[in-house]
């Protein structure tokens, strides 16, 4: 059994302007980007690497990743604690500036065998209500 979390921010999100202290992750947890001026992943070795322009911007707490909406993203190897047979956790902290995209994914695995996607889930934007969050998962080739 791989039961899994992935925290991609690890700060308690509130509306204040000002940067926030960061909760630190609960314990099992797979892998977490707090984005404090790396990719680096602060619970384990999934660290990851910034892409086609991929910044950080002032955040909650700290430092936040900054993507464009077309092409940026942070890539991260397929590790098996990445995927989780059993139940998954995400959490991640989104400041949208804008809708760029159609179902613009917030956090994406797509496993991909032989050009064909196999296994893997998302969290992204809807496409029908941008405003919506859909998490989806694909199960040996069943679709999403």
């Amino acid at each position: 059994m791989n039961v899994g979390t992935v925290v991609v921010s690890g700060c308690i999100a509130s509306n204040y302007a000002f940067p926030q202290s960061c909760i630190e992750p609960p314990q099992g947890v797979a892998a977490w980007w707090p984005a404090d001026g790396t990719a680096d992943d602060a619970v384990g070795t999934n660290n990851g690497v910034m892409q086609n322009g991929a910044t950080f911007v002032p955040g909650l707490s700290d430092q936040a990743f900054s993507l464009d909406g077309i092409d940026d993203y942070v890539s991260v190897a397929d590790v098996p604690e990445l995927n989780p047979t059993e139940a998954i956790t995400v959490s991640v902290w989104v400041n949208r500036t804008a809708i760029v995209g159609f179902a613009d994914p917030i956090v994406k695995k797509a496993g991909m065998v032989g050009g064909s996607q196999l296994l893997g889930y998302a969290l992204e934007f809807s496409s029908s209500n941008p405003s919506d969050v859909i998490f989806w998962v694909y199960l040996d080739g069943l679709g999403w």
